[in-house]
């Protein structure tokens, strides 16, 4: 708690001395409550806070510092395996012209599905906890723009664990998790539609990483990720791919759907405890997302979401609720029915067949 005081008064302090570090932050509390045999509570409290200093006309420095108190270690939040001070990005950004240098901690965001984005290596996902913020990777990155709308950008990363870019399990791939990635991000903005084509090669094996992503609007909301990786030294590939779309209707009702395959995916349940030391989001190969949501325009929006393995037939099934209790303050309550035969992905063994979910968010 003294940390956590501390951060505060420093930041309070430097927004006051130093008034060209511009700054801003989050508080977040989120807690679970798992209802099996017994009722068990996980929570988890969050200070995230930002800074954001020019000074040059061409030099930027940015960072993103945060304390968490977790009240139990536990699988469900991906990103906080112990409590205290985190640094997310801590970064120096070189602006000459139409070019970006970026050198130090940053996170690249390269996905675009709603649920699923098999792109977006860099940040952990999970389907239903509310993660907000993310540890960047440290490297280096440089980007040109070739116009207002369209850019190229390259990054390497001398330390990242690969394990989930991983074409196929490999039971001798322990100790050597920590490669050396470089890739390359073209972004191309075509009449109402953004679209990426990446390429990751990890230099310290021959695995390497083909992409396309894209997300637009005309009459329906679209998006899509298509991801490939093929390992030259195994002579193994894989192929994840995402399409969604949503549509909104009589001014208040919002719908959208989204479907994932996964070829690394296992159609065997008994045999996911296999990727369970592997850092991923799904064990199977097929699944569908749908949303249901009524927007209010104002405080309040609710709605009901369910995602399913296709293949294992278990599911999520969850209503929930989001209102604006005080300005740049979001109340959520949401309630996680777990559904599905023993040992299934979603099967209520793991963590009973309800969990009740309620978030406060506040930006200041």
């Amino acid at each position: 708690m003294k940390k956590f005081i501390l951060i505060i008064l420093l930041v309070l302090a430097g927004k006051t001395l130093l008034a060209e570090i511009f700054w801003d932050g989050r508080f977040y509390q989120q807690s679970l409550l798992l209802f099996k045999q017994d009722t068990k509570y996980i929570g988890l409290t969050v200070l995230d806070l930002k800074l954001d200093t020019r000074p040059t006309d061409i030099l930027r420095i940015r960072s993103e510092m945060e304390y968490a108190l977790l009240n139990q270690s536990s699988s469900f939040f991906i990103d906080y395996s112990s409590d205290g001070v985190t640094v997310n990005s801590l970064n120096a950004i070189i602006m000459p012209g139409n070019f970006k240098f970026a050198i130090g901690r940053f996170l690249p965001n390269w996905g675009k599905g709603k649920i699923f984005r098999p792109l977006d290596i860099f940040r952990p996902q999970t389907y239903f906890l509310n993660m907000l913020c993310f540890q960047g990777v440290d490297g280096f990155s440089v980007k040109y723009y070739l116009s207002n709308l369209s850019s190229v950008q390259f990054i390497a990363i001398p330390s990242f664990d690969v394990r989930n870019l991983m074409p196929h399990i490999n039971h001798s791939f322990t100790n050597t998790i920590n490669h050396t990635l470089a890739g390359l991000n073209l972004e191309i903005h075509i009449a109402t539609v953004d679209n990426n084509i990446i390429f990751v090669k990890d230099t310290s094996a021959g695995n390497n990483i083909a992409g396309l992503a894209f997300k637009g609007d005309a009459i329906i909301g679209i998006w899509g990720e298509f991801f490939y990786s093929f390992d030259n030294k195994i002579k193994s590939d894989n192929f994840r791919g995402t399409f969604g779309a949503d549509y909104s209707f009589a001014k208040y009702f919002f719908m959208s759907l989204e479907y994932f395959y996964d070829e690394s995916g296992l159609k065997d349940y008994n045999d996911y405890i296999d990727l369970m030391r592997i850092p991923r989001m799904t064990f199977g190969k097929e699944y569908i997302m749908f949303d249901f949501n009524v927007l209010t325009y104002e405080e309040l929006n609710y709605g009901i979401t369910y995602l399913g393995n296709l293949i294992d037939k278990s599911f999520i099934l969850f209503p929930y609720f989001r209102y604006e209790i005080i300005e740049n303050g979001i109340l959520g309550i949401s309630l996680y029915h777990f559904n599905g035969k023993s040992n299934r992905e979603f099967a209520p063994d793991k963590y009973g067949n309800y969990i009740f979910n309620t978030y406060l968010n506040i930006r200041f």
